[in-house]
């Protein structure tokens, strides 16, 4: 769905005729609220025995795949660490801008590439006093920290590539502003694509609301409202979530405006989804 769609399908679920109307601004408010709680839904965050991990589940990755990013981040070697089984080397990466969650990561040293397994603060010290659990360049261990990741490796070799996928953070859901519609006499551009905030009709041609269309003919508009497709940012979620979204959002809505039935009615389509 493009952002006006979406709109549309929630105030659809809100039964638009008998709510309250809503301002663009507190459309993008209560969607980019609940993109983020259906991710952590998604990923299991507080719910169940912790088993719904990004790789556990299929449905979870088919739900969330346009949010999967690679990069191969810079990296900056400590220094050396000079312990009783072995000298060890960690070597840092910075999260890319956008990182919101981990998903998998790899290096390639000397040519190969190996899994980089986890582990965390508490562990990470009598690893290196194990002799046979020790980071060496097969196995290398990561901690997260505040700003990026810290790998653990064995000294020597040629340390080349840090493979590093994640979920990126969503974009941010915007239906543009109210000023930025065309309405009726309104200029259009032939070759830019326009989404139709309510029925229109443009050099003839009828566009029911939510439609995007190019303009053929820089003809002005003859009724409605337009606007720019590049003026909204739309869900980036894969198109088969964006309905469960919609009645999670409407349940939302619904409950801020005290309508508690409604509300509730949603909620119970939002369960059929998920």
């Amino acid at each position: 769905m493009n952002a006006v769609q979406m709109m549309n399908r929630i105030d659809y679920y809100n039964d638009f005729t008998r709510s309250a109307r809503y301002s663009y601004a507190q459309y993008g408010e209560a969607v980019n609220g609940v993109i983020l709680t259906y991710i952590d839904e998604q990923l299991g965050f507080g719910v169940g025995d912790g088993k719904n991990s990004f790789e556990y589940v299929q449905k979870i990755r088919d739900r969330l795949y346009t949010l999967i990013k690679d990069t191969t981040p810079t990296i900056t070697n400590g220094a050396t660490i000079v312990g009783r089984y072995g000298t060890f080397i960690p070597s840092h990466v910075v999260y890319p801008g956008d990182y919101q969650n981990f998903v998998a990561l790899y290096v390639t040293i000397d040519g190969y590439t190996s899994y980089v397994r986890p582990t965390d603060y508490g562990r990470i010290g009598p690893l290196l006093d194990n002799s046979f659990m020790k980071p060496t360049n097969k196995k290398v261990y990561y901690i997260e920290d505040a700003s990026g990741i810290t790998l653990y490796r064995g000294v020597g070799g040629t340390f080349s590539t840090v493979n590093f996928t994640y979920l990126k953070a969503p974009a941010v859901f915007s239906l543009g502003s109210e000023n930025d519609w065309i309405t009726a006499g309104g200029a259009i551009t032939s070759g830019l694509t326009y989404i139709a905030v309510d029925d229109s009709v443009q050099d003839g041609n009828i566009y029911l609301s939510g439609t995007e269309f190019v303009a053929s003919a820089p003809t002005a508009l003859t009724s409605g409202k337009v606007i720019l497709a590049s003026n909204t940012t739309p869900c980036d979620l894969p198109e088969q979530t964006h309905d469960t979204i919609c009645k999670m959002i409407s349940s939302l809505m619904l409950g801020v405006t005290s309508n508690f039935n409604g509300s509730q009615f949603v909620e119970k389509e939002v369960s059929k989804n998920n």
